[in-house]
């Protein structure tokens, strides 16, 4: 199972003849399977801190975390709700001027909402208003924070070699028992014992949990030393608070994309669509396919690349154009780049020289993707 991909990569710089060694690299040997920067948040505060702080059984700090006040909030009602919450610890004062927002179904609503019918003392119960899926959210991004820093370390450390005590799935075992019943998950993960056996891409690396085997190599030792600088153990994942049980779970280190085809088009306004809906492709889309001219991009004031690809579920699609493109893909540096349409046309190397802007806690791996180039 996975999704199928269409993209357009608007204002690309380079020809069609630059890309294309990128392009068959990527196809051959896919990207580092990272979890994506929206994995982590878009806010003031990242997801991945209060997933820390909900591992560690901090209920006071995960409360103090979501409702604290944001530098650049952009909703008034939320703005005013946080500072009332910092000023006065008042709950029902603050969620008063979320209601009169509309904003009171919000993560900070509901549990504003939980915060005011509770016990002072209950922290449990109130964040128990916002949905259980909304707070595991919190609890496997910090989970895919440290996937993300040992994948880094360990392509750092050894590159594209097979290590002996890595984990990979075992070859032709069934899912199912003969008596129907499905087998754990690490039934079917077994150690390397011969590296020569296996490429870069059967390596899987544990999402760290309490029921995950581990690489029998110094991998386990990286998560350690990780959980151990904020204070956590394995066995931190096992909670008194049964939501917050964490087995755990396993990923590719790399991953392949499918089916890749591309192409570079040329187009002359840059708010013009650049992809056929499956609308227009029912209507057959004669004025939206005649606008997009993949002749000679040279008579053209843009060019886009227009990318289809395949990927296994929960692989991110902005980590693999990351891979492509050698740029950042968080929301900011996003905007950035689809800015162009205002820059001046005078100043065209603005746009290309884009910096890259991360958060410190991510900065590693974006930095590591690199070390996978075209040779």
């Amino acid at each position: 199972s996975g999704n199928r991909f269409e993209l357009a990569i608007r204002n690309i710089g380079v020809t069609e003849e630059a890309i294309k060694p990128a392009l068959e690299y990527f196809t051959k040997e896919g990207f580092i399977n990272y979890f994506g920067t929206q994995r982590f948040g878009t806010t003031g505060v990242p997801t991945h801190h209060v997933g820390k702080e909900m591992i560690s059984s901090n209920f006071t700090k995960v409360i103090d975390l979501i409702l604290k006040p944001r530098e650049f909030e952009n909703n008034f009602a939320l703005k005013e709700a946080r500072k009332t919450w910092a000023d006065s610890g008042d709950p029902q004062k603050a969620l008063e001027i979320l209601r009169k927002g509309r904003k009171d179904r919000t993560v900070e609503g509901k549990l504003l909402y939980g915060l005011s019918r509770r016990h002072k003392n209950d922290q449990v119960g109130a964040l128990d208003e916002i949905p259980r899926q909304q707070r595991l959210l919190y609890c496997h991004a910090y989970q895919s924070y440290l996937w993300n820093k040992v994948v880094s370390r360990r392509i750092r450390t050894y590159g594209m070699k097979v290590l002996k005590g890595d984990l990979v799935n075992k070859k032709k075992e069934d899912m199912v028992e003969e008596n129907g019943e499905q087998r754990s998950k690490e039934e079917y993960i077994e150690h390397v014992e011969d590296p020569d056996s296996y490429t870069i891409h059967d390596i899987l690396i544990p999402i760290p949990g309490c029921k995950v085997k581990f690489p029998e190599n110094e991998m386990k030792l990286w998560f350690d030393e990780l959980l151990g600088e904020d204070g956590l153990t394995m066995d931190s994942f096992v909670s008194s608070v049964k939501t917050y049980n964490l087995p755990g779970d396993y990923r590719n280190m790399l991953v392949k994309p499918g089916d890749v085809t591309w192409r570079v088009v040329g187009y002359d306004d840059a708010t013009e669509d650049l992809i056929v809906s499956d609308k227009e492709s029912m209507e057959k889309a004669r004025g939206v396919s005649e606008k997009i001219d993949p002749g000679k991009t040279e008579d053209h004031k843009y060019k886009a690349l227009i990318l289809n690809m395949s990927l296994p579920s929960s692989c991110y699609a902005t980590m693999a154009l990351r891979e492509i493109l050698r740029v950042e893909t968080d929301k900011n540096s996003m905007m950035k780049l689809n800015n162009y349409k205002n820059a001046s046309e005078d100043t065209p190397e603005a746009i290309n020289d884009l910096k890259r802007e991360c958060d410190d806690d991510t900065e590693e791996e974006q930095s590591t993707a690199k070390l996978l180039k075209v040779q």
